[in-house]
């Protein structure tokens, strides 16, 4: 976060990847590899090791019974854990393609992504699908996992014509930092520590490559905050609650109400329900103003000089959850930060074909589909 020492910083990962990549037994390696296994789960998965005799690790990341006895993930799992230099937050997000809308829920939170791809298959279309979604969303961290090696008696070709095929993707944007690391979550390899297996690879093992990178710092950046709700104080006055997106915000700012654009000052600043002097970008802060303002939810407090458009028709990526097809004549629900507004696909302009990852027309759209649609909405809202 702002303003923090690397220590404090939270990281926030999100795993992607096909079905049986071995998403599941990553995170259970790092938590394990981190020492963040309480000893009864640890002494539970003893007694059940795989048939090699290794430890089933992805038993600690399936919390769900219907995940454990059909050894898949179904529900994002969200994981904590610590090494010396900072704080994670993983969540193991499903690899089936009919749990697509968890994976997209899981990487809208995200500062990195790892992309497991099985090196045993190569990418295949929910990994592809995976990758562009993430690329969608505008993560800048993106790691490769080519994982299994093992079962691939860690070949440095297999490695790095998987590797080759990732970073060949049309949808990466120029400023996205890949990194390609062959692993096997299985048995530890570059995990924690550079394999002896895998002598032709020169880079860092995932946990230092993870401790070494850095936040997108957002110092530079004006304080804006995202009103989700309002309440009234002890002694009557009103609480402003919300993220805050952006920036840093001190008591005594002075800030502007969008889209209003009525001004006034921070008078008292809470984080943690505990009054202080400043806010980082990330937390979640309540506070008061000096003046008595008409506020209310979706609107953004944010610096003087800060300018945000209100839009009433706009072009967005969207991404097909429904078991239904998209009607073009049914009106829907849109949600940008905290506003709402109903909305209809006034057009469909085009498909990504996730095997060719060419465009194609549509006149429709089914379930895990990605498009560009143009949406016209029944109220202005505002964004960036």
């Amino acid at each position: 976060m702002v303003g923090k020492n690397q220590n404090d910083q939270v990281l926030r990962l999100v795993t992607a990847g096909s079905v049986d990549d071995g998403k599941s037994t990553l995170l259970g390696r790092l938590l394990y590899e981190a020492n963040a296994v309480f000893d009864d789960h640890l002494a539970a998965i003893e007694k059940r090791r795989l048939a090699t005799g290794e430890l089933d690790l992805s038993l600690l990341a399936d919390g769900l019974k219907s995940e454990r006895e059909q050894g898949i993930t179904i529900d994002v799992a969200y994981k904590y854990f610590s090494s010396k230099h900072r704080k994670y937050i993983l969540a193991d997000s499903p690899g089936h393609v009919q749990y697509t809308r968890n994976m997209v829920t899981a990487a809208s939170q995200a500062d990195v992504a790892l992309i497991l791809v099985d090196a045993t298959q190569g990418l295949l279309e929910q990994s592809r699908r995976h990758a562009f979604i993430v690329a969608m969303l505008g993560l800048k961290r993106v790691i490769l996992l080519v994982n299994k090696l093992d079962l691939c008696d860690y070949r440095q070709e297999v490695f790095e014509a998987i590797s080759e095929d990732f970073r060949k993707l049309s949808f990466w944007s120029d400023d996205t930092v890949l990194y390609a690391l062959p692993v096997s979550a299985l048995k530890g390899d570059n995990i924690a520590s550079r394999s002896q297996k895998t002598p032709w690879f020169h880079g860092e093992p995932l946990l230092d490559l993870l401790d070494g990178m850095e936040i997108e710092s957002l110092t530079s950046h004006l304080p804006e905050l995202s009103i989700q709700t309002i309440s009234r104080g002890s002694q009557g006055e009103r609480i402003v609650l919300g993220p805050l997106w952006n920036g840093e915000l001190c008591r005594g700012d002075r800030l502007r109400v969008l889209p209003s654009n009525l001004e006034s000052t921070v008078a008292k600043l809470w984080v943690a329900g505990k009054e202080c002097d400043k806010a980082f970008a990330g937390q979640s802060i309540a506070l008061t103003l000096s003046d008595e303002l008409d506020l209310e939810r979706g609107q953004v407090l944010t610096g003087r000089e800060r300018h945000l458009q209100t839009y009433d028709r706009f072009e967005a990526d969207l991404v097909w959850f429904d078991d239904d097809d998209l009607d073009l004549n049914q009106s829907y629900l849109v949600s940008l930060g905290h506003q709402v507004s109903r909305a209809q696909v006034e057009s469909l302009a085009e498909k990504i074909n996730l095997q060719t990852l060419e465009t194609e027309s549509l006149e429709s759209m089914q379930t895990n589909d990605i498009a560009r649609v143009t949406l016209r909405l029944a109220r202005r809202l505002l964004s960036q």
